[in-house]
């Protein structure tokens, strides 16, 4: 995790208001760091942030999805179902004294990575596209990132494992667009619908469904 980048985000963002930037930093870098995350770590963290450098300038305030992006996935605990509300009360948390009107904004956008409701604006559009972005890597390093997921779920049986997976695929190919902003769309729509179809048909085709689905739904 690039430390200089977030002191640098934190101070141009929230200024001197807010929780030390470099407190703010060593509690995000032990979180994400727990044992067992195989996949929403610090490096989920750098690959979300490649994409949204990416597609900066398609953003309102690329700052506020940025410091978002940081937070998102900062309490994962694997059998919860409130992780990114958790997520969202630490950035409060941490950013007493900051303008009320920013914290709430960047609040609402690690709550869109949920991907529940859809988005309510541009930019929680572009950072749920981001937060999926790697259903739109080629098949090898997507499949890389599902065994990932399933590392971190080792406490379910591979049937309730993949029935709550295959809920949520099916969940994204209902939509009619996987992604949200133009671009995504545009340029990795039919990309991550590929991978997602071929992940479906090759658990169907092991016998996995819906049927034992009892976990909640979030990315």
């Amino acid at each position: 995790m690039n430390k200089e980048r977030f002191l640098a985000l934190w101070q141009r963002t929230l200024g001197t208001a807010a929780m030390d930037a470099e407190q703010a930093f060593t509690t995000l870098e032990e979180l994400y760091a727990a044992p067992g995350r195989h996949y929403h770590n610090g490096c989920h963290v750098q690959h979300c942030l490649l994409w949204l450098d990416r597609y900066r300038s398609h953003a309102i305030n690329a700052d506020a999805i940025e410091l978002a992006i940081w937070f998102h996935d900062a309490i994962y605990e694997f059998q919860a179902c409130d992780n990114e509300q958790r997520s969202a009360e630490l950035f409060l948390q941490c950013s007493l004294g900051a303008d009320q009107t920013l914290r709430r904004y960047i609040y609402d956008l690690i709550l869109a990575t949920t991907h529940r409701q859809p988005p309510t604006n541009p930019d929680q559009a572009l950072i749920m596209d981001v937060d999926l972005s790697s259903f739109a890597l080629p098949w090898h390093p997507f499949i890389k990132d599902s065994v990932r997921c399933r590392k971190e779920k080792a406490f379910l049986t591979d049937p309730e494992f993949f029935a709550k997976q295959i809920c949520f695929w099916e969940s994204l190919l209902a939509r009619s667009a996987f992604f949200y902003t133009p671009v995504f769309f545009h340029e990795h729509e039919q990309q991550a619908r590929e991978n997602v179809k071929r992940m479906l048909e090759l658990m169907v085709e092991r016998g996995y469904d819906c049927s034992l689905n009892k976990q909640c739904q979030s990315a």
